[in-house]
């Protein structure tokens, strides 16, 4: 059977949902991305067939996420997402800021409303890191288990090289690390489900209020949010005390996955320029990426961090004319 057009973007777009949810799936909770994406349909007038029907599946999934309550850490995540869901809904009705704007200040009101939240549930953030650190413990058992069998026993035992020994004491370390780092990660992975919420809601042409996703080119956020990477820096590196040095290592690691992204942008908008960017060249390029990433994802988010200043996309648009 051959597909009329309407019908061959309908099926790209439900393989686009797919794919994107699937992934996203693979990194973060399915609720920070369900309950969203069910809330800003719920808020178009439109009353089609089929929005019913995604409005319907997605709130059912995201209420069944809801519904199991889990341990502290899981009740503290659904919190969070209740709170900066409920935010994000309030601050794209009452507002025209952009989506990361609105996503930022939704992560923020979430951060305080969670804590709250999870207080009268008879919490404390305590509770919240030694559940946290659990959990992180018993990945790190199955990752060590993995490599252990990958390695043949354990990589110091057996006279393993250096990148071996090296790989071996990151892991023993990743329930540490992922317990500190759980605030940054969380919000992150918030930023990630509000982003493709709202830009499957473009992608589906559905009518909601505030302002819709812009391209990602053009993507970028205040600059005021330089001030507080180089206040959470500044605390990082001279300060004593733990409870003030981790959640400045949260801001920088946010901060440094925004400018990253930011970077990418700019890349995005000079490659766009090229007369002649041929897909080959596109390819090589993602993939010698992702084989020097310890020397491109640095790279990208400097060159976010200088397009604060120098505002890159409006000089490379200014010289070509």
């Amino acid at each position: 059977m051959i597909l009329v057009p309407e019908h061959a973007q309908r099926a790209r777009l439900g393989l686009l949902v797919f794919v994107l949810g699937f992934g996203f799936v693979l990194v973060a909770p399915v609720g920070l991305f369900v309950v969203p994406l069910a809330a800003l349909l719920l808020t178009s007038p439109d009353r089609s067939p089929g929005l019913v029907l995604a409005s319907s599946f997605c709130g059912g999934i995201g209420l069944w996420w809801l519904w199991t309550i889990g341990d502290p850490g899981d009740q503290f995540v659904r919190a969070a997402c209740v709170v900066g869901t409920a935010s994000f809904l309030l601050l794209t009705r009452t507002t025209r800021l952009s989506v990361i704007h609105r996503a930022l200040l939704a992560i923020g009101a979430a951060a305080v409303g969670s804590i709250g939240a999870v207080a009268l549930l008879g919490h404390s953030w305590p509770e919240i890191v030694w559940w946290t650190e659990r959990r992180a413990a018993i990945a790190q058992a199955y990752v060590m288990q993995f490599w252990l069998a990958s390695q043949g026993g354990s990589a110091q035992f057996f006279g393993g090289d250096e990148a071996a020994m090296q790989m071996e004491g990151m892991i023993r370390s990743m329930p540490t690390l992922l317990t500190n780092l759980f605030p940054a990660l969380l919000a992150i992975q918030m930023l990630a489900g509000f982003g493709l919420s709202t830009f499957l809601i473009a992608r589906m042409r559905v009518r909601v209020p505030g302002v819709p996703i812009g391209e990602f080119t053009r993507f970028r956020f205040t600059e005021h949010l330089g001030w507080l990477v180089v206040g959470a820096l500044i605390v990082a590196l001279l300060a004593n005390s733990t409870t003030l040095r981790v959640p400045a290592v949260n801001i920088l690691l946010l901060a440094s996955v925004l400018y990253a992204y930011r970077g990418a942008a700019i890349v995005s908008f000079a490659w766009q320029r090229r007369k002649r960017a041929s897909r080959l060249l596109a390819f090589m390029a993602v993939v010698a990426f992702f084989l020097l990433w310890r020397i491109t994802i640095p790279a990208i988010m400097v060159l976010g961090l200088v397009d604060t200043g120098l505002d890159l996309r409006k000089r490379m648009h200014s010289s070509s004319e």
